[in-house]
């Protein structure tokens, strides 16, 4: 079997239509802004301000109404193109017909739990990545994510 990786942020803005890039400018850019924050950088508050009315008035001024086909979610937030790994579903053995499938889920607090039947067991998200396959490791057999938004 192949090896699989599976990251453990997944940002699609390269695979996005141009005009998909144009609507996730503003929101990616607070996204920057807010992380930068949380490192202890400077962020220049007009942009970030600008960004987030920018994302409210289309090119004709009027209020942009967005749905969510737009990238903007009925609870006030706005999609960035960037996704945080929250779930995945492996499987340990070397063929498709025999093995095991354990499922390791990220909880709120940001610990992984590796749920191997009934035995529960904390792991670190370094071996996260290693689940890659490759012999009798566990191999990443589905992914889920969850989209980073930011509020509008």
């Amino acid at each position: 079997m192949q090896k699989v990786d599976c990251p453990l942020q997944l940002d699609v803005y390269d695979f996005c239509s141009n005009d998909l890039r144009k609507k996730l400018e503003g929101p990616r850019k607070i996204l920057r802004d807010e992380e930068g924050k949380k490192a202890g950088l400077k962020t220049d508050e007009k942009s970030s301000d600008s960004n987030k009315n920018a994302m409210n008035i289309d090119g004709s001024g009027e209020s942009s109404g967005s749905t969510p086909q737009d990238g903007a979610s009925e609870k006030g937030e706005h999609l960035t193109g960037v996704y945080d790994l929250v779930a995945v579903l492996t499987h340990k053995g070397r063929s498709a017909d025999s093995g095991h499938y354990v499922a390791w889920v990220k909880q709120e607090d940001g610990k992984w739990i590796e749920f191997d039947d009934e035995n529960p067991i904390q792991q670190r998200e370094e071996d996260i990545t290693k689940l890659s396959g490759g012999g009798d490791w566990h191999m990443a057999y589905i992914c889920m994510y969850k989209a980073r938004v930011v509020p509008i």
